[in-house]
């Protein structure tokens, strides 16, 4: 329950992930994010023809800013169609979200202010890292092993379970984790 409350989902959102789907809440959760990246876009194209209009208007210093501006936005606006309304897109389309299992290890970041503190900043499973805030990091158990549920174009942590080994499978199956934590996780002892 601890899991579901740091990454806010719910038993419905899991059993929907755990057959490769997204449940309609998360389903919801990412048409509001594409269409949030919509709105960007269009304040963004909205800004840029401003700009190019008075850098036409004006002339002198106040035309270049205006340009170089404009310029500037338009990029921001092209990333943020690759990266942000184009990826939740392609997300809502796919038919089936994907899922990692593996070890968890956190991922560090080290302060130095009156000494040398570790803080968990994410997690990696499998390979793949995902940066969390210290409290959604801490939900999980580091060394153990846990299945990701995740949006494949945006890389969204959908849900998570922790997978446990029974002694006796309840049929034959090879189960092997013999992945290595990468080296900048390991933790010296």
């Amino acid at each position: 329950m601890e899991l579901q409350d740091a990454l806010n989902f719910t038993n419905a959102d899991l059993e929907a992930n755990q057959i490769g789907k997204l449940s309609p809440t998360q389903r919801e959760a990412l048409k509001n994010r594409r269409l949030r990246s919509w709105q960007m876009l269009r304040n963004l194209a909205s800004a840029i023809i401003l700009m190019v209009i008075g850098a036409v208007l004006f002339s002198g210093i106040t035309s270049i800013f205006l340009g170089t501006t404009a310029l500037i936005l338009t990029v921001m606006g092209f990333a943020e169609y690759l990266v942000g309304y184009r990826t939740y897109a392609v997300d809502l389309q796919s038919p089936h979200i994907e899922t990692i299992q593996g070890i968890l290890y956190y991922m560090q970041r080290r302060e130095s202010v009156m000494g040398i503190e570790n803080h968990p900043v994410g997690i990696s499973v499998g390979g793949e890292k995902f940066l969390l805030v210290e409290d959604q990091v801490r939900a999980f158990e580091e060394g153990e092993i846990y299945a990701l549920h995740i949006a494949p174009a945006t890389h969204t942590l959908l849900s998570a379970e922790r997978i446990y080994l029974d002694e006796k499978p309840k049929r034959d199956v090879i189960i092997t984790y013999d992945e290595l934590p990468p080296k900048a996780y390991q933790q010296k002892s």
